[in-house]
């Protein structure tokens, strides 16, 4: 199996740097996962690199084009530690791309386990800021949370994707 070399980005330009390395043929992967922005007043979910500012290229050490990397658009430089490239074996690109939905994808919030009875933080919506009580999910992508107000408790049904651990 290959190694692969870290890259780190210029700021934000990930997907940049990657069309730029494909056009001098290196094979270059950018995990990604969603990430939740506000645009205006809207909530949108986009596809964002997991890593932000760094990519991954396929290449061997001995390989003479690497030089080309650093002079690349969107390409600060190839991450090194005491003048040594750093190298990831492709065992671990290889469980990246595993962890990858249909859409290439990988969903950080299938890995974050909500326990019931725990306080998470509203981040979005007209309950921004409060803070309420797991109570349940309802499905992948919706979780009752339970608030209290003028000392009653509301159920409250939100995107899993509005809360945070507090």
């Amino acid at each position: 199996m290959s190694n692969w070399i870290i890259i780190k980005t210029k700021r934000s330009k990930e997907f940049w740097a990657k069309e730029n390395l494909v056009r001098q043929k290196f094979e270059v992967y950018i995990p990604l996962t969603y990430k939740i922005k506000k645009i205006f007043d809207k909530i949108k979910t986009i596809k964002s690199p997991l890593f932000e500012g760094y990519i991954f290229v396929k290449s061997d050490l001995s390989n003479p084009r690497l030089v080309k990397i650093n002079n690349t658009m969107g390409v600060n430089s190839i991450l090194s530690f005491s003048n040594t490239k750093s190298i990831l074996p492709g065992e671990y690109i290889q469980k990246l791309k595993s962890l990858e939905n249909k859409k290439g994808v990988i969903s950080i919030f299938r890995f974050k386990e909500l326990i019931e009875g725990k306080i998470y933080k509203i981040l979005h919506g007209p309950f921004k800021g409060l803070n309420g009580i797991f109570h349940q999910a309802l499905n992948n992508k919706s979780i009752i949370l339970i608030l209290n107000i003028l000392g009653k408790n509301l159920n409250l049904k939100l995107p899993k994707n509005y809360i945070a651990v507090n």
